[in-house]
C-alpha cells in the first residue's frame, strides 16, 4: 500500500519483480484463520453492557496476527512470533437480538526494526493497527458477520529481485467471516499445514 497524493492509505499497484519482462503486480494473497468451538464461544462477552471492554485471550492473538496479521509480499511466508499484541471487543451496540462489538487492536512481530528510517532492517517484523465489527445472533448464539481491516509496516528479508522504494513498506489486510460453503473456505490456514517456528497452530 501507499499514501496517494492528498495522504490517504491505497494500493500500491507495485511490481514484485520490475526486472522480470513477465513481472506482475503485488498480488492479493488469501488465508484462513481457525479457532476451536471452545475459542469461539469465549470470544463472546457472557454478560454484555454498553461500553464493556472483552479482551481476546493470548493464544487467538497470537495465532490471528502471527498468521493473518503478517505481511504477504513475498507470497508463501512463515509465521511470526508476537512481540506484542493487544485485540479487544467492545460492548457498540445491543438489544435482545443481536450484539454489535467494535473491535480494535495492535501488534508488534517478528523482529523490531534495525534500520535507518527510509532504509532496510536485517530482520523481518511487522507491526498491524487493527479496526472492525462483529455482529453476534444472542438468540442462534451465532457470530453473523466478522469484518476487520489492518494497515501495517513491514520490513526485512526479502528476495534480491524484489525492488521497493519505500522502507519501511505499507500493507493491509482485510477479514471476513467465511460460511463453509464453497472449497475455498475449506483450506486449512497455511501455518496449520506448512512451517510454522512459532509452534503448533493451536499451541497455547
Amino acid at each position: 500500500m501507499r499514501h496517494d497524493d492528498q495522504g490517504r492509505i491505497v494500493r500500491a499497484g507495485e511490481f514484485y519483480y520490475r526486472q522480470n519482462p513477465d513481472r506482475w503486480k503485488v498480488e492479493t494473497q488469501s488465508d484462513l484463520v481457525w479457532l476451536t468451538e471452545s475459542e469461539r464461544k469465549a470470544l463472546i462477552p457472557v454478560n454484555p453492557r454498553p461500553g464493556d471492554r472483552h479482551e481476546v485471550a493470548q493464544p487467538i492473538q497470537r495465532r490471528f496476527y502471527g498468521t493473518i496479521g503478517i505481511d504477504y509480499m513475498q507470497g508463501s511466508v512463515s509465521a511470526l512470533p508476537t512481540r506484542k499484541s493487544t485485540m479487544a471487543f467492545i460492548v457498540d451496540k445491543m438489544d435482545d437480538r443481536t450484539l454489535v462489538l467494535r473491535l480494535e487492536g495492535f501488534a508488534h512481530l517478528g523482529e523490531a526494526f534495525d534500520g535507518d528510517p527510509g532504509g532496510e532492517s536485517k530482520g523481518r517484523g511487522c507491526a498491524l493497527r487493527l479496526a472492525g465489527t462483529v455482529h453476534y445472533d444472542r438468540k442462534r448464539q451465532s457470530i453473523t458477520r466478522f469484518d476487520a481491516i489492518g494497515v501495517g509496516r513491514a520490513w526485512g528479508r526479502r528476495t534480491s529481485e524484489i525492488r521497493l522504494d519505500r522502507y519501511p513498506w505499507l500493507y493491509g489486510i482485510a477479514c471476513e467471516l467465511v460460511t463453509g460453503d464453497t472449497p475455498q473456505d475449506l483450506i486449512p490456514p497455511y501455518n496449520l499445514l506448512h512451517y510454522n517456528p512459532t509452534g503448533p497452530y493451536f499451541g497455547r
